[in-house]
């Protein structure tokens, strides 16, 4: 892999990025195996998206779930459980969650862990599913009721370190729903669209009564992982774990030099002490 204090430099340079990238991938033949391979697999799950098929079931540790998913996309990233997380989340649900927990899913999409982590919590724990896009919040509102869950609270929000109301931009090709108007993974067909939603932080979401006091925290929205950080500063003090997608790119745009350096600094003045990556970008932190 290219090492990341050389990624971090290239990535200021993205079309110069693109191009090592593309070498790179040229000459590692397993990548050109593992590429052609994946590509299969997408094309494998566009088409039972597009002939009908919209129902996924899949089994994390001992839990059973089931999704419906809105695009022959997302009916892809169900599959794939996104960014290829099914391996670890695995060792989520037999290590890190537990029976009873009250959990904040940010960047919560379709609900794909919002819906194993109710199952996992049982009827004692909490899931409050944060998604601020409408599909998605649809679409989640949809799986709990597949699920037959009761203890999944949807709220139309995005999470953040202030209240308010903002600009919210989609990218309904893509996925790659932010607060943030640049990106560095745009609409391939030049889609992005602007709507408003409500914005808060967990910390004032807590005192307001919105939420109860979180055992866990899972984050995944595009870049804005350091303001909910920063929106939760009387709440971590009484987390147990909280896992970040620590999106670089997005970072990087906004001016943070090295984002998983910043992401981890943030985290320890919180008071994690425990840190692990679970891939190159999901960090794992613990009290």
């Amino acid at each position: 892999m290219i090492k990341d204090n050389l990624k971090r430099k290239l990535k200021k340079h993205p079309l110069a990025y693109s191009i090592i990238r593309c070498i790179y991938s040229f000459i590692r033949f397993d990548i050109k195996w593992q590429n052609y391979q994946n590509n299969k697999f997408i094309k494998k799950c566009y088409s039972e998206f597009e002939s009908g098929q919209k129902i996924l079931e899949r089994t994390y540790g001992k839990i059973k779930v089931c999704y419906e998913a809105i695009s022959p996309k997302n009916y892809w990233h169900l599959a794939i459980s996104s960014q290829w997380e099914d391996k670890f989340m695995n060792f989520l649900f037999e290590e890190i969650v537990k029976e009873g927990y009250i959990i904040l899913d940010i960047g919560a999409h379709t609900g794909m862990y919002s819906i194993p982590f109710a199952k996992a919590v049982g009827p004692n724990g909490k899931v409050y599913a944060f998604e601020p896009e409408s599909k998605g919040f649809a679409a989640i509102r949809r799986n709990i009721e597949i699920n037959s869950l009761t203890c999944v609270i949807p709220l139309n929000i995005a999470v953040s370190d202030q209240e308010g109301v903002i600009n919210f931009f989609v990218r309904p090709d893509k996925d790659t729903h932010s607060i943030f108007e640049k990106t560095l993974a745009p609409s391939p067909l030049g889609i992005q669209e602007t709507m408003l939603v409500k914005t808060s932080s967990v910390d004032h979401m807590i005192e307001n009564g919105t939420i109860t006091q979180p055992d866990f925290i899972k984050i995944d929205t595009e870049g804005a992982e350091l303001k909910i950080l920063n929106g939760m500063k009387n709440a971590a003090k009484r987390i147990k774990h909280i896992l970040v997608e620590i999106h670089e790119e997005a970072l990087l745009l906004e001016g943070i030099e090295n984002p998983k350096k910043e992401v981890e600094k943030r985290l320890q003045n919180l008071g994690f002490t425990k840190l692990k990556y679970l891939d190159d970008f999901h960090l794992l932190s613990s009290t």
